[in-house]
């Protein structure tokens, strides 16, 4: 099979992670990714046409869950730099290095703030990861 039907087998995993409500547990993302590195390992070279044939689609399959995977992870790790639901909608005092230039963008400005201080005016504390 022509190496693009990999790549869009990766883009289909993606694109499924994309459609879900909620991110399952770890379990799932990890259970993917080795299902992927299973589908891999079906793959054997010099073995007839029908077995090669089994082999490009258990690639294909391999991709498929290896997007799975990957997307689930970024989309976790993207998750777990939030801040705490508990400082929602709260007075907040930051104290902070502005580390970098400001990005301008068409309604807004950015900039990687590295804090030194934050005090919560409901006694909780601020994570220590970068806010960007």
């Amino acid at each position: 099979m022509p190496p693009m039907l990999n790549a869009i087998a990766w883009m289909v995993g993606h694109f499924a992670v994309h459609q879900l409500a909620r991110l399952p547990p770890i379990g799932v993302w990890v259970g993917c990714l080795l299902g992927g590195l299973l589908a891999f390992s079906l793959r054997v070279p010099n073995l007839g046409a029908k077995m090669r044939r089994a082999g490009a689609w258990a690639a294909l399959v391999g991709w498929l869950l290896i997007g799975v995977a990957s997307a689930g992870w970024r989309a976790q790790l993207a998750l777990d730099e939030r801040l705490p639901e508990a400082l929602n909608d709260r007075d907040l005092r930051v104290e902070g290095e502005i580390v970098g230039l400001p990005q301008l963008g068409s309604l807004n400005r950015r900039f990687h703030l590295r804090p030194l201080s934050a005090v919560s005016y409901t006694h909780l504390t601020l994570p220590t990861k970068r806010i960007v």
